[in-house]
């Protein structure tokens, strides 16, 4: 087939999107990115035939965006492809309005959006984006209750590969806990608010039988207070570690057995369960969003319903007290990101899209 020229526009950057841009790249088409400088250190991991531009993105309705969109769609460009984010979306719409290029969205998250609202008419609910891509079905499905034609919705994953992972250098624990951890260790990665339900966790730390003592290692910024008080008051014989926000968080969390992700409400496919997966650590994660498609109930791990701090405690408990569990999961979690959410995937969907919406 015909190489394309793809043009994307990406305010955030993700390793599964840096390694898209390498991916469609050494399929031989032409790439180039628009991305605020902020993230051309990231960017070299894409490597040298990925082109790079920079771009402000200060709001929805930037002139200087606008006009280099414009610029560089005018370079015989086939797709636009927008990652994430409102900025980007809003300001491709408007540099578009008079031309047929095909401009791609991504959402990554299910709620949020109104018809009355006007920024989302300015972005995921405006006419001019052709087509949007859906981190799960779950999202997909939430799209359809927003009356876009289904022709105009597609699922596909945001691939990973063990690999990056498991290569990353290794993070020493001791510091964190200030002793040796315990047999049994759940890791949290996210940051702390309401909606991840965190609070939850150190909750059913209470719930949780007393031998044999357990450590829960919570990783990311605490955005709801209440976490670090209730880690403070909690005094049995668990240990609650909050290190913070980390760089290194996949790195610590290779240390934990289990990871557990308790949602309340609208999560599109957690990237912080597919990064533990990688690595072999089982899930534990609540029915909500896309994150019952990622982790099969006793496959790769348990699927509880969401806030509910007994069914919690119990999973938790079942996961430390059943080491052949842990095996199991664990090992089928690594393969079915191997299999099913694998980097190659993610390329080879993303480029039949591509064809398709050009060929219209």
């Amino acid at each position: 087939m015909t190489p394309l020229n793809i043009l994307y526009l990406a305010e955030h950057l993700d390793r599964s999107e840096i390694h898209t841009f390498k991916g469609m790249a050494e399929a031989g088409h032409r790439i180039r990115v628009l991305t605020p400088e902020r993230n051309l250190q990231a960017m070299r991991e894409a490597g040298d035939a990925v082109e790079v531009i920079d771009i402000p993105f200060k709001s929805r309705m930037d002139r200087t965006s606008i006009e280099i969109i414009k610029q560089q769609a005018q370079d015989s460009t086939d797709i636009v492809h927008c990652l994430r984010n409102n900025r980007p979306i809003a300001n491709a719409v408007q540099a578009l309005k008079r031309s047929k290029i095909p401009l791609i969205a991504y959402r990554g998250t299910a709620g949020h959006l109104s018809y009355f609202d006007p920024g989302s008419r300015l972005t995921y609910l405006n006419r001019r984006v052709n087509h949007l891509i859906c981190v799960s079905g779950a999202v997909h499905r939430y799209l359809q209750s927003k009356r876009i034609p289904e022709h105009k919705l597609s699922t596909i994953y945001k691939g990973h590969d063990p690999s990056w992972y498991l290569n990353a250098p290794a993070v020493d624990i001791l510091p964190i806990l200030g002793r040796a951890p315990h047999e049994f260790m759940l890791g949290f990665a996210g940051r702390m608010r309401h909606l991840k339900a965190a609070d939850l966790i150190v909750k059913s730390a209470s719930l949780i039988a007393q031998e044999p003592p357990m450590d829960y290692l919570l990783v990311g910024e605490i955005a709801d207070p209440q976490i670090q008080d209730l880690a403070i008051a909690y005094e049995g014989p668990h240990g609650i570690h909050l290190p913070g926000f980390r760089t290194d968080a996949p790195a610590l969390i290779r240390h934990c057995d289990a990871f557990i992700m308790p949602t309340r409400d609208r999560e599109g496919l957690p990237r912080a369960v597919i990064e533990a997966m990688c690595q072999g650590i089982p899930a534990i994660v609540t029915e909500v969003g896309g994150m019952p498609e990622l982790v099969r109930h006793e496959q790769e791990g348990l699927v509880i319903p969401p806030n509910d701090g007994v069914a919690l405690a119990q999973a938790v408990e079942r996961m430390r007290d059943d080491h052949e569990l842990r095996v199991r999961c664990g090992e089928a979690a690594k393969k079915r990101i191997e299999t099913e959410f694998n980097i190659r995937t993610t390329v080879e969907k993303t480029e039949a899209l591509y064809y398709r919406l050009r060929g219209n």
